[in-house]
């Protein structure tokens, strides 16, 4: 398939192994690095981590039932006190594609509903890192 993404550097902030296995497999597949993480305090860690390196993330998934306290609204909200210009994408079973505006008044780029299919993935990467160029 044509690509328009070059290779990013994603992370994946999903408690569920069987979720951000397969996610991390379809991402892989399109040619890009995957970092997964469990929950909410280990995703905002392992940005900030990148991000002072200066190998920041192009892209996080966020699931957005996490256990542990924060919630993946919480998280990105942490993610984008760290990095105003944070990509995210919104993630879980109960988001649908009508609920796209609301999430993007969160400061979210797009929403991808699960469970989802690699082409849904990839449609969602590329749909993410477009609204980033703008």
């Amino acid at each position: 398939p044509d690509n328009a993404v070059s290779q990013l550097k994603i992370l994946v902030v999903e408690d569920q192994l069987g979720v951000s296995t397969i996610a991390q497999m379809y991402l892989e597949k399109l040619g890009h690095s995957v970092t997964c993480v469990v929950d909410g305090q280990k995703g905002v860690h392992a940005y900030r981590e990148a991000w002072q390196s200066g190998d920041a993330f192009d892209l996080v998934i966020m699931d957005m039932t996490l256990p542990g306290g924060m919630n993946g609204e919480d998280a990105f909200r942490e993610l984008r006190r760290i990095d105003p210009q944070v990509v995210g994408v919104a993630t879980s079973g109960s988001i649908d594609r009508d609920s796209l505006h609301e999430y993007q008044q969160k400061g979210f780029a797009t929403v991808l509903p699960k469970p989802f299919p690699l082409t849904l993935l990839a449609e969602v990467v590329n749909q993410a890192m477009v609204f980033h160029m703008v």
